[in-house]
């Protein structure tokens, strides 16, 4: 199924000459018949198109999602034994593929005996890597902008991939994204020159757009005591990216015990810097505000909420998420 989520125009497929309805603005067109992807723009242009090995079935994502979920801080003791699937839905979203490749070598400039000069580059600074980057911003699955696509096996596309998930069309232009993709590079590059050659080198870019792929990520609802949940599940690794699960009652009474205490510590600590600095009245009261706010906070995070709720963070990975 293919998500179309604005007015269409017509595509024709310059391969099999097959026509078929793609939303207006689309950058990138693939023909649902003979699964050739090619630019709207420039219908001639050859675009390399993979999709990532989906090695999580439904059920084996539904798995991993439950052994996440039930050692999740204030989860239900059992929960693992009481979460029920409801649904699985596989979509498949777009990335970019771009070979980053910057060098800003030194320049040496060296007089020979003939009195003509020979110029030499030596190494400055050197950037080489891919990088992955979503391409869409119509993605209906929470799925952070800067999540780290492993380099996992990949394989030519198929038509069949269209009507086996929930497939998203890539919308963002790739070579409007690589300016942006490369500008980090770009910057370690010419840093690393100046510290090397200041003033004498230049700069080589050579980055590209290579490909676009699609990867694979299952959305699995789950129900815990007539609670209904959700979790998103990389398909190709089986990391968690998203995940919603249910909190202990008892466990958010201890939390809503260590908000009252927080506030009342923190109304005593204000109360004694007030007495001690001699504040004036209105100084008092928003001293006093501020220090209630630390105590508010706990409660109102941990007791309100009727969910918990996790998201990947890269910075985070192997801290306070487990390594990929």
């Amino acid at each position: 199924m293919v998500l179309i989520t604005s007015s269409t125009t017509r595509a024709k497929c310059p391969y099999c000459a097959a026509e078929f309805d793609i939303p207006k603005g689309q950058v990138f067109a693939t023909c649902p018949y003979c699964g050739t992807t090619f630019k709207v723009s420039e219908p001639t242009a050859s675009i390399e198109h993979y999709v990532f090995t989906l090695k999580y079935d439904s059920n084996k994502a539904f798995e991993a999602a439950r052994l996440f979920i039930s050692i999740q801080p204030g989860v239900p003791s059992d929960a693992s034994k009481n979460i029920n699937y409801s649904l699985g839905r596989l979509y498949y979203v777009p990335i970019y593929i771009y070979e980053v490749v910057i060098d800003a070598p030194c320049i040496e400039t060296e007089e020979v005996s003939s009195g003509e000069h020979f110029e030499a580059s030596v190494l400055g600074g050197q950037e080489a890597v891919y990088k992955l980057a979503p391409g869409s911003m119509n993605i209906p699955i929470p799925i952070p902008r800067d999540y780290p696509f492993p380099a996992q096996v990949r394989e030519y596309f198929k038509p069949r991939f269209m009507k086996e998930a929930f497939y998203i069309q890539p919308t963002i232009d790739p070579y409007e994204q690589l300016g942006e993709i490369k500008e980090p590079y770009l910057k370690k590059s010419i840093e690393e020159a100046e510290m090397a050659c200041p003033g004498k080198y230049r700069v080589i870019d050579k980055s590209s757009f290579k490909a676009i792929a699609h990867y694979p990520f299952w959305m699995i609802e789950y129900t815990y005591r007539g609670g209904n949940y959700r979790v998103i599940v990389d398909g190709s690794d089986g990391t968690i990216v998203y995940a919603e699960y249910p909190l202990d009652p008892m466990k958010k009474t201890r939390w809503l015990l260590i908000g009252a205490a927080s506030t009342l510590i923190a109304l005593g600590t204000s109360q004694l810097i007030i007495n001690v600095a001699g504040l004036s009245t209105i100084n008092s009261w928003l001293y006093s505000i501020l220090s209630y706010i630390g105590g508010i906070w706990v409660f109102l995070s941990r007791f309100v909420k009727k969910k918990g709720v996790y998201m990947f963070k890269p910075r985070e990975e192997g801290v306070f998420s487990p390594p990929r």
